[in-house]
């Protein structure tokens, strides 16, 4: 049984947190970023023409209006943070905004060590999403952003993600 907690106070800014769930879904498209952490199971994702198997502790990023759908057989749990440029611009100013997402233009998937923190800065994500803090939200994407690139930039050694095409 899924346990969810879909938020979606703006539409340019969304948090889902889905527990134990097995749904796949069909291809669709979405006008924002989509920032998959999953910190259970396993997924695979079809976005574009690759397929990628995501592991527990992986971040897969897809861009907007990139066509993606998923499947699995096993019980995974995510959190998924939807945002748009227009929401990093409201905090933010442009030029900052254009080099935060410099790097994500194109879908990718990354394995998450323990020492990245990228799983302590989701979870404030969530709860800043929660309790209606969306400045404080919008600061932990902006560091959330700066600690994928520098974990995608590191060399890495025990686990890998399998991209097949």
């Amino acid at each position: 049984m899924a346990n969810r907690i879909k938020v979606t106070k703006q539409e340019n800014f969304a948090v889902d947190f889905v527990a134990n769930t097995m749904k796949n879904t069909a291809c669709q498209f979405h006008q924002s970023y989509e920032l998959c952490f999953f910190s259970a199971g396993h997924r695979t994702y079809m976005i574009n023409d690759e397929i990628y198997d995501v592991p527990p502790n992986s971040v897969i990023l897809i861009p907007p209006y990139t066509q993606h759908s998923t499947c699995g057989t096993a019980a995974a749990t995510r959190t998924v943070i939807y945002f748009t440029v227009y929401f990093l611009n409201e905090y933010f100013s442009p030029g900052f905004v254009k080099d935060l997402l410099n790097e994500y233009s194109s879908p990718f998937c990354v394995f998450i060590q323990p020492n990245d923190n990228i799983d302590s800065l989701i979870k404030n994500i969530r709860n800043n999403h929660l309790e209606n803090q969306t400045a404080n939200a919008a600061l932990n994407l902006a560091l959330l952003l700066n600690a994928i690139k520098r974990a995608r930039q590191l060399p890495r050694k025990e686990k890998k993600i399998v991209r097949r095409e």
